[in-house]
């Protein structure tokens, strides 16, 4: 016999059956959730980004290269390179061909050139003052877009002088925007022809940001007191689907890990990568003569200035308050010659002091090493030298002086006969 189901009993029975069902679904659901990552795992762009060695003295060539691909094959497109220091500021950025690229239909550098700080158009600065550069961009989409301009200035020897940044934020559809930018040309620049490009971003490559449009370059003149050795990085034109450049960093660059991040758009896929290199040193033109200045240190060391005419080799160094850092300093004989002398600034009063403890200095038959050890957080470092080229070294001093003592004793000893003969 069978017996009516009850509506209390079968409401029971419903929700046993869903109970079961969504514990089904709750089993399932990471399953799905996990597969489906690895159906789109591999997208189709893919950027690199290397550079020619691990590490750097300033000065030295740096060279930065990389491939721009789709589904493995290379492709041509725009590539946003950004070069962030120790401290991760910006120091390089810059929007590269890997072929032929057209003007952005969106965003577009209508005019870049170096200008006076009202924006007239000017074509020379001398080392120790600010150049200025005259910066316009065009949205010429019907909406507004965020633009990010900023600027990267290199000498006649490819050495990076700094970025500019101007205006970051929306621009107006179908509206143009000026800037007027600064930069600070530093002392020792070399003298010469001096180059800029000017980008368009969508933001910072760090932040995935990339290209609208190729960049624009323009040129200059630095004149005043300078370097005049020229020794450009000349790049070979890469091969299609990929980019290149090369850099020098000035004497006043810090220390320690960069990092290089480059970014990518084609279509709704982005790309980015990174890669780092250290720099562990100067690398320093006198006279057309190269001297190499490497440094083992735990802070970060910058500012470097070496002034023959007091015999001075000055630098900053930093790190974390409190602690305890160190440098030693290798410095070839052939650049500067001691005995050498190394003050510290006081932490309250600023004033330069003997180190206390004193460094430990040692040498052999070419370099002389300098190791110090100092509390931080800011210090500055004055090394006092016995000389620095172009002066003449002491194993050189006493053989110029007995050859001038020579060529002016048998002067006189002409001149002596010459006017006896005279007078008789």
């Amino acid at each position: 016999m069978k017996y009516p189901i009850i509506a209390s009993q079968w409401a029971l029975i419903v929700e046993r059956k869903a109970v079961k069902k969504l514990k089904m679904i709750v089993l399932i659901a990471p399953l799905i959730l996990f597969l489906i990552p690895l159906v789109h795992a591999s997208p189709d762009l893919s950027i690199t980004v290397t550079t020619d060695k691990p590490s750097y003295l300033t000065g030295e060539a740096i060279n930065v290269q990389g491939q721009l691909t789709s589904a493995g094959s290379p492709i041509i497109g725009l590539v946003a390179l950004e070069i962030d220091d120790s401290f991760n500021s910006p120091v390089v950025v810059r929007s590269l061909r890997t072929g032929t690229v057209s003007e952005g239909d969106q965003i577009q550098i209508v005019d870049f050139y170096p200008s006076d700080y009202q924006g007239n158009p000017q074509s020379s600065f001398e080392t120790g003052t600010p150049a200025y550069f005259n910066i316009t961009v065009y949205n010429n989409a019907d909406t507004n877009l965020n633009v990010n301009i900023v600027a990267t200035v290199y000498d006649a020897n490819n050495v990076t002088l700094g970025l500019t940044a101007g205006f970051s934020g929306p621009i107006v559809g179908k509206t143009p925007i000026k800037n007027i930018v600064s930069l600070y040309i530093p002392q020792g620049a070399t003298i010469g022809t001096a180059t800029g490009f000017a980008n368009a971003l969508t933001d910072w490559p760090r932040n995935s940001g990339t290209p609208y449009t190729p960049e624009k370059s323009t040129s200059f003149q630095i004149t005043g007191q300078g370097s005049t050795t020229i020794n450009p990085i000349v790049q070979p034109q890469p091969p299609t689907g990929t980019y290149t450049t090369g850099f020098r960093l000035h004497t006043n660059a810090r220390t320690g890990t960069y990092t290089a991040h480059a970014a990518a758009k084609i279509g709704a896929e982005t790309a980015t990568n990174t890669a780092s290199f250290d720099i562990t040193g100067w690398s320093v033109t006198i006279d057309g003569q190269t001297y190499n200045v490497p440094v083992t240190t735990n802070t970060t060391i910058y500012n470097l200035l070496i002034n023959p005419t007091t015999a001075e080799i000055t630098f900053d160094a930093y790190g974390p308050t409190g602690k305890t850092g160190f440098f030693n300093i290798t410095i070839p004989k052939s650049l500067a010659w001691g005995p050498f002398v190394v003050f510290i600034d006081d932490p309250l009063t600023g004033d330069l002091k003997p180190a206390d403890p004193p460094p430990i200095t040692t040498e052999n038959e070419t370099h002389t090493f300098i190791y110090l050890t100092y509390s931080l957080s800011s210090r500055t470092i004055l090394i006092q030298t016995a000389g620095i080229v172009p002066e003449f070294p002491p194993n050189l001093a006493l053989p110029i002086f007995l050859i001038i003592s020579l060529i002016v004793t048998a002067t006189a000893t002409i001149l002596k006969k010459e006017t006896s003969r005279t007078r008789k």
